[in-house]
């Protein structure tokens, strides 16, 4: 989900997951000549596109990647969030981060939209490959689990070309496990091969279409997604590859969001800055955090605010120190000790019961990021 940090609470596009939420069913391919070989054809490539972007997904890995966001949110999309009527389009940037280094993941952003509480203008995810840690919206109040699900503090060069959505919709494809119907279709554009896969719902309400570079091992050049009459839902493109070590990244490009009827409702272009694609050149520091002094966390898994009181404080410190990276954050590795992490807790858990009829914490739901 986009955040406040980087889109105004925007909510996932409908059009943008819908595929998602199609459910396990058939799945149906048009071939364009109606060939009686058209849909063992058609599937066929399917697989190889597959194959492809999995190909793809697996040199991104190590990587590190320094960009710039632009957004602009027009009036109108203010105005239908609850916003005042009299406000106008609203244009700011945000400095964005990215990296993967095996399990390992780090997502950093900080945003110069102005009506952004100080406090709220910068935020991450950190990852190291057992424990993921991200600030709450409450200073000094930091989010744990012990799994890490692809979370973003900031959409990445990748997603906003659209390659993220291609790849888990023609996973899912493949596996039978999406109703549409699919095209394929191959051309040349200025000496350049290229693919178009194109689908639609049974229904026909909406449709999209995906632009692959096949010279350049079906690198995604633009997406786009439609309503039943045509009209604009979702549209992204790279503007510009480079090369890195080989592999082709997108390093400038935008990304459209239409309402029904295709009114523009949202727009963001990036710039990348800087890529690292060897693993010895990614600082392991990107993947360490120190828990500030004072600071508390709730534990996502075991339900509990672990609080620096002095009846819990042997405890804290205990597990502080085990977050705390000596001198890397492998040592994080002990945290994820099952009975032994909550029995440490056990005792926490019952005195913040106590804090909380006194007037403490009222519950964890409070400290969720937006």
């Amino acid at each position: 989900m986009c955040q406040e940090l980087t889109g105004s609470g925007r909510n996932n596009c409908f059009s943008r997951y819908f595929l998602l939420a199609s459910g396990i069913a058939v799945l149906f391919f048009a071939s364009a000549g109606g060939q009686a070989n058209g849909v063992e054809q058609d599937a066929d490539m399917l697989r190889r596109i597959d194959k492809a972007l999995e190909a793809r997904r697996q040199t991104l890995n190590p990587i590190w990647v320094t960009y710039e966001l632009d957004y602009s949110e027009t009036a109108f999309w203010q105005q239908i969030n609850g916003k005042k009527k009299d406000v106008g389009d609203e244009s700011w940037r945000v400095e964005a981060a990215v990296a993967w280094k095996g399990e390992k993941h780090w997502s950093w952003a900080k945003s110069e939209r102005a009506r952004l509480p100080e406090d709220n203008k910068e935020s991450f995810v950190v990852f190291n490959g057992e424990v993921e840690i991200r600030p709450s919206n409450e200073k000094d109040v930091f989010m744990l689990r012990r799994r890490h699900d692809g979370n973003q503090v900031a959409e990445t060069p990748f997603g906003l070309v659209g390659e993220d959505l291609v790849r888990s919709s023609v996973k899912l494809w493949v596996e039978g496990k999406m109703k549409v119907i699919l095209k394929w279709a191959e051309s040349v554009e200025a000496d350049k091969k290229i693919g178009t896969l194109e689908f639609s719902t049974p229904d026909r309400k909406w449709k999209g279409k995906y632009i692959f570079l096949l010279d350049r091992g079906f690198l995604l050049r633009r997406f786009e997604h439609s309503d039943g009459d045509g009209k604009p839902l979702d549209r992204g493109e790279a503007l510009e590859f480079r090369e890195f070590e080989g592999i082709s990244i997108p390093v400038r490009g935008k990304m459209e969001h239409f309402a029904q009827g295709g009114k523009l409702c949202y727009s963001t272009t990036f710039q990348v800055r800087s890529v690292e694609t060897k693993a010895g050149n990614i600082p392991d520091r990107l993947f360490q955090f120190e828990l500030p002094p004072q600071s508390k966390f709730w534990d996502e898994d075991l339900k509990v605010m672990v609080r620096d009181t002095e009846a819990t404080e042997s405890h804290l410190k205990e597990i502080v120190a085990r977050l705390t990276p000596r001198p890397v954050w492998k040592d994080w590795l002990l945290v994820g000790g099952g009975l032994a992490f909550a029995s440490a807790f056990g005792f926490v858990l019952m005195r913040w019961r106590r804090a909380r009829r006194a007037g403490g914490f009222s519950g964890g739901d409070k400290r969720t990021p937006a």
